[in-house]
């Protein structure tokens, strides 16, 4: 009985790693996308501007963009502070006793940032439709994504990602405290800091 909790634990151990090492490889990643997401909004900006100033009839109007793209400065801003609390974590080594609850800690109090993204959705898909009718517009981005070695991708993903990640959280975070070995002090870190976390 006794080898066989051991066993067990050590599985607990194994699959609490896998999870750790995915919510921040995941991070890294998403992080980076919505990085570049802010990159194209710049050069949308710089877009309008041109066209403004050679009075060109353009659909990229500062009203437009704002709508399309939101407060994703305001959400990668946010990310790139969590990343560099993460980085910090996980520098020496990404194992079942990481403290990664934690981390999260840093944006709690930044999260209604995505409640103002999600509200937008509806507006930001009738522009993003919008844009994607033109085909000079529709050019632009494509060549955004080009250019940014993105081409695989398209406006519409990035877009969605925001959404898609903060409703990916409440479940990576269950599994992670689900996956927390008894006998480790870390449990209780884990279902306090998580618990603390108010997803939107």
């Amino acid at each position: 009985e006794v080898l066989l909790m051991m066993a067990m634990e050590e599985k607990t151990k194994r699959f609490r790693t896998h999870v750790v090492k995915e919510i921040y490889e995941t991070e890294k990643d998403y992080t980076k996308k919505i990085r570049f997401f802010t990159h194209i909004l710049e050069k949308a900006r710089q877009k309008a501007m041109q066209d403004a100033a050679a009075k060109v009839e353009s659909s990229f109007t500062d009203e437009k963009i704002k709508t399309l793209f939101c407060n994703i400065e305001e959400i990668t801003a946010m990310h790139e502070d969590l990343m560099e609390v993460l980085d910090k974590t996980c520098a020496t080594s990404l194992s079942y006793e990481t403290p990664i609850a934690g981390c999260y800690l840093v944006i709690r109090e930044k999260l209604g940032a995505y409640k103002m993204y999600g509200e937008n959705n509806e507006q930001s898909q009738k522009v993003l439709y919008e844009f994607e009718e033109q085909q000079s517009v529709k050019a632009f981005f494509v060549a955004a994504l080009l250019l940014g070695g993105h081409g695989d991708e398209d406006l519409s993903s990035y877009v969605f990602k925001p959404i898609q990640r903060i409703c990916k959280y409440p479940l990576l975070f269950r599994v992670s405290v689900g996956a927390v070995p008894e006998s480790r002090g870390v449990q209780v870190e884990s279902g306090v800091e998580f618990g603390k976390i108010n997803f939107v």
